[in-house]
């Protein structure tokens, strides 16, 4: 009995060591689960409903995966807009989840801000271009359509954005995060090893998600439509971006046909679209780290936010999109 007793509290000493062990890390070093958990736990609140059932904590600013996070008095990454609209202001709102947000990537550089002051810089007919980055991590397209719909009418956005990331065709559940892995790292970094390897490979999950009658896509489809009659009827210009997995850039990319295959279905049914995956490859087709923010998490960094920025502008001018609202 009592070498039973010894072995568990030497378990138990091993178990609080580690978890100070890390603790300690997440103060000295960037590691993408455990900022993750950081964010989950300070920046993000829930909400008491089905269809936005998070959001940011409003008028909050802290430091994180070494950058600054600041949320406005609507929850949304970046300083508040005016309550009035001027006569000169062209405001375009950016939907998503943390690859619009940009995760670990300062405010300015952002592909939202880059793209408001290179319309800013070459603005000939004097008018005020405002970006307004609406984009939350770990959310879907039905998400993104019901935030749009909650506060359009207060900012009143010229242009809608949706960055489609291939992963927000993925159903979402209020679930809540079992307590232990919620407030402990040690407990976070078992349950994502846990789950990265029981799930499929995920090349082939994104397949699945984006197959074109699968139920997922279907409800992409399905509120991608409610915001383009939504933003019809509000003279709202709507573009989709489509955002790849950062994870590979290479010429045997068995995803590359997906990308190309979402820009023909939103074709197909008549909705701006711009596909950021060529000019992507092109930069980072040798080596797709050169993308991610650190070694451990691929999220965009600055170069690529420049990149989709880049094709955002392009396509806007080629499309007539900010003069249209002269």
């Amino acid at each position: 009995m009592r070498k039973t007793f010894n072995i568990i509290l030497i378990f138990f000493y091993i178990i609080v060591f580690s978890e100070l062990v890390l603790i300690s890390f997440s103060k000295l070093f960037q590691i993408s689960t455990l900022e993750k958990l950081k964010y989950a736990n300070k920046f993000v609140i829930n909400l008491n409903s089905d269809e936005i059932f998070k959001n940011h904590r409003k008028n909050f600013s802290k430091d994180i995966m070494g950058v600054s996070l600041r949320f406005n008095s609507l929850g949304f990454r970046g300083e508040d807009i005016g309550s009035f609209k001027e006569d000169n202001e062209v405001r375009i709102m950016v939907l998503g989840s943390s690859l619009v947000m940009g995760w670990g990537v300062k405010e300015n550089k952002t592909f939202t801000k880059i793209l408001e002051k290179k319309l800013n810089d070459k603005n000939l007919n004097n008018q005020n271009i405002n970006t307004i980055n609406a984009g939350i991590m770990h959310t879907n397209t039905k998400f993104h359509y019901h935030l749009f719909n909650k506060n359009y009418k207060k900012i009143n956005p010229d242009i809608l954005i949706l960055g489609y990331f291939i992963d927000d065709a993925k159903e979402l559940t209020k679930k809540k995060t079992p307590f232990i892995v919620k407030h402990s790292f040690l407990a976070a970094i078992v349950y994502q090893t846990i789950l990265s390897k029981s799930s499929e490979n995920l090349n082939d999950y994104y397949l699945r998600l984006n197959q074109k009658n699968s139920k997922n896509w279907l409800e992409v489809k399905k509120y991608i439509k409610k915001i383009k009659d939504l933003c019809n009827r509000e003279n709202i210009e709507f573009i989709v971006v489509i955002l790849p997995d950062f994870s590979n850039f290479s010429e045997n990319n068995s995803l590359i046909k997906l990308y190309d295959k979402l820009e023909e279905r939103l074709t197909n049914n008549k909705i701006l679209n711009i596909n950021t995956y060529g000019a992507l490859k092109e930069k980072f087709g040798g080596n797709a780290r050169k993308s991610w923010i650190s070694n451990d998490d691929n999220h965009p960094n600055e170069i690529a936010n420049e990149i989709i920025a880049s094709e955002i502008l392009t396509f806007m001018n080629k499309n007539n999109l900010i003069s249209k609202n002269n």
